[in-house]
This record gives structure tokens, sequence and C-alpha cells, in this order.
């Protein structure tokens, strides 16, 4: 709701219908989506430090 507020909605679900006729998904599941694909991958192992000195 605050992202429906913040572009001047007064209905979160009025941003949601249209949110997701205009996307094809609702806000939630845009926001799964990107945290899906755009997620970093894990740390492994020790963290490489490099220096230039």
């Amino acid at each position: 709701s605050a992202a429906a507020f913040s572009v001047g909605y007064e209905s979160p679900s009025q941003f949601s219908r249209e949110f997701k006729r205009f996307f094809g998904r609702t806000p939630q599941a845009e926001i799964d989506w990107m945290k899906a694909t755009y997620a970093l991958p894990a740390p492994s192992g020790s963290p490489l430090y490099v220096s230039s000195h």
C-alpha cells in the first residue's frame, strides 16, 4: 500500500488491479520475480580481498 499511496492512489486494491492489468502480474508477484531473478548468489567460502598496495 505504500507504493500505491506514493504514486497517488487512494486505494491499494485499485493500484493492484491496474498494476496487474498493465504488467500482467500482481505487485507481489513482481516483487517475488525480481527477487528471484536479480538476487545475488550466496557468498561461498572466505571472501576475497584485493589490495592495490
